[in-house]
């Protein structure tokens, strides 16, 4: 059993309901929320990583057995993909996954989106949280009426959540049962297993007992405080230190360019006196309409 408490949002909205996230198995940390409300799953990459191995078997058997399906895009890109069109500001590939999305939204008839928060930890992860943003507001206009925006935290500490002190936040309380399913399921997924395991040991299961999702504003986007960098910057200067990258995404020469194009974009979206484009319908089934890099 899933036990809720609600503070200044409201309560778990009815209706139908997408989750975004950056790569497959975040959606373990929402297994609660995942069996209960069942909702459609996009997956941006396939989390296949530096070494080339995908893992997007693995969150498809277990969204299949926790009865929620995978939505029109889905592991299409390769995680070394998304990093190049970082590094060459490849807007119109984040743009068309927006649309993709507001498509989708509407069509679906979804009441609200449950995604990967930004936090400055991976640029794919931020990157999702603004395509988000973007494809909310699209399908707003195209809908006539609001839908819901909630973020989660993908990588960041939890604490405020676990004592019940996130403001305006949707708090769900896993029972016994709930929370060993959660945990069973976290562990038997093969490629995070390891990883799984150690924020056992580090933070004790107690900690997967309460699932969190903070309502955000649409155009929300992390940026570094004055002088400061971002957690994936760092990792990926080192990485070429060592020689395992070429190059690696900073914030000012990457990211934030990225953002200002994304947003104007979108923008001159929403003025269009036009509505944006629509997909055909039919081409909402799993696997049927692939999202390909230029």
């Amino acid at each position: 059993m899933i036990t809720s408490s609600y503070h200044a949002s409201g309560k778990l909205p009815y209706g139908r309901a997408v989750l975004v996230v950056a790569h497959p198995g975040h959606e373990l940390t929402l297994a609660g929320w995942l069996r209960t409300v069942r909702p459609s799953v996009f997956v941006m990459t396939d989390g296949s990583g530096q070494l080339g191995r995908s893992r997007l078997h693995s969150t498809t058997k277990g969204l299949l057995n926790a009865g929620a399906r995978p939505g029109s895009i889905y592991g299409h890109f390769s995680d070394r993909q998304v990093y190049e069109a970082m590094l060459k500001h490849d807007v119109d590939l984040f743009l068309r996954v927006t649309f993709e999305l507001a498509d989708w939204i509407v069509l679906d008839d979804v009441e609200y989106v449950v995604g990967d928060s930004a936090e400055g930890y991976n640029p794919m992860h931020d990157i999702c949280r603004i395509i988000i943003g973007g494809a909310v507001e699209l399908a707003t206009r195209l809908r006539g009426r609001p839908i819901g925006n909630y973020e989660y935290v993908v990588a960041g500490r939890r604490d405020h959540c676990i004592a019940g002190r996130c403001a305006g936040t949707i708090r769900l309380r896993l029972d016994d049962a709930a929370l060993e399913r959660k945990v069973a399921d976290a562990l038997a997924y093969p490629e995070l297993a390891g990883e799984v395991d150690a924020a056992i040991r580090r933070d004790g299961i107690e900690a997967s007992r309460y699932e969190c999702l903070h309502p955000v504003d649409n155009r929300m986007s992390w940026t570094p405080v004055e002088g400061g960098k971002p957690h994936y910057e760092e990792h990926g200067e080192s990485r070429v230190a060592s020689g395992k990258y070429q190059r690696s995404v900073r914030y000012a020469e990457h990211i934030a360019p990225l953002y200002a194009a994304f947003w104007e974009n979108i923008s001159e979206s929403l003025d269009a006196p036009a509505a944006p484009r629509m997909v055909d319908a039919s081409s909402l089934q799993m696997g049927e309409r692939q999202i390909r890099p230029s």
